[in-house]
């Protein structure tokens, strides 16, 4: 069993074993749920972690043998309260960190239980569309505005089908 490891499929696989692949990352086998263009990631995806069974996860099936995606547990949602999260990666952040101090935005640093609390509380989320977030945000009804990286196929894959399902606006710059 391996959750997109290497090590672990490509061992099973030259010893002749069965791998079995739970990811999010091998639903980009399928054309619906992809880039086009980017078919030496697509490839590189296919060799990574490579696996004859495969149990896929993602937002939408778009018709394809996809599960819906694993999320991590929020109690309770709350009633609309106009406040949102930035939650971006780590080539982003001191760009949005240098914008929303210029605005007085309090920035919290990145606690577990805080976290959630805060996603349970607010309307909206500010991201850059990683797989596990973005979810959430999907099953608990939280609007999402995203700024993907150029570079990150997998995130650029999640736009894909967040726009299928109409539960994202994507920007391409910041500014006011």
């Amino acid at each position: 069993m391996s959750d997109f490891e290497p090590i672990t499929a490509w061992s099973t696989r030259l010893k002749g074993e069965l791998c079995v692949v739970l990811s999010h990352q091998c639903a980009f086998d399928y054309d619906t749920l992809k880039v086009a263009g980017y078919r030496g990631s697509n490839k590189l995806i296919k060799l990574y972690s490579p696996a004859k069974t495969k149990f896929c996860f993602h937002y939408t099936h778009c018709n394809q043998p996809v599960l819906p995606t694993l999320i991590s547990e929020i109690t309770t949602v709350s009633e609309p309260s106009g406040k949102f999260i930035l939650h971006m990666g780590f080539k982003a952040v001191d760009d949005f960190v240098r914008f929303y101090r210029v605005l007085n935005i309090p920035i919290n640093p990145l606690l577990v239980d805080p976290f959630y609390q805060q996603l349970t509380a607010c309307d909206r989320i500010i991201s850059n569309t990683g797989v596990e977030l973005s979810s959430e945000c999907v099953v608990y009804g939280k609007n999402l505005l995203v700024k993907p990286p150029s570079d990150q196929y997998e995130k650029l894959c999640n736009i894909v089908a967040l726009k299928l399902i109409g539960r994202t606006t994507i920007i391409s710059i910041l500014d006011r």
